[in-house]
């Protein structure tokens, strides 16, 4: 009979994938109270930059519509407090795709985000892709 694998804690799966692919020096912290009157927490938050980031595993309490509900009204007050918001799946902190999740964190923490949109309706995307890669490659 073969054994399984223990499973790991979400919030454990991405801080590994953000030790091996995230930026070092970012105010990374776990269960972060984001609000001053309720008891929500973010399961990862970037405090400094206000950028929150749920993870949501199959089995944690997300699939009921009342827990649904309850989701969505977290995360519009957390929109509503000026945090930017991210929501991953256990399937997003797999091995083949982790690094990309990371990247993504990666761009809101530094706000490439918004220019490159900004610079592709301008006609200069050439130009804020090569400025992206130099920062995201920790070319300058």
């Amino acid at each position: 009979m073969a054994t399984k694998k223990p499973r790991i804690p979400l919030n454990d799966q991405f801080l590994a994938g953000w030790e091996k692919f995230g930026l070092e020096g970012s105010d990374i912290t776990t269960e972060y109270q984001f609000h001053m009157f309720r008891k929500w927490r973010f399961d990862i938050a970037f405090p400094t930059v206000k950028v929150g980031i749920e993870l949501d595993g199959f089995g944690y309490g997300h699939q009921s519509v009342v827990a649904r509900k309850r989701d969505i009204e977290k995360g519009n007050a957390a929109t509503e407090l000026g945090w930017k918001l991210l929501r991953y799946t256990s399937d997003h902190l797999k091995p083949a795709v982790i690094e990309e999740t990371i990247e993504q964190v990666r761009r809101v923490l530094c706000g490439l985000d918004k220019p490159v949109a900004v610079a592709a309706a301008a006609g200069k995307i050439e130009e804020t892709i090569e400025q992206v890669r130099r920062v995201l490659c920790g070319l300058d």
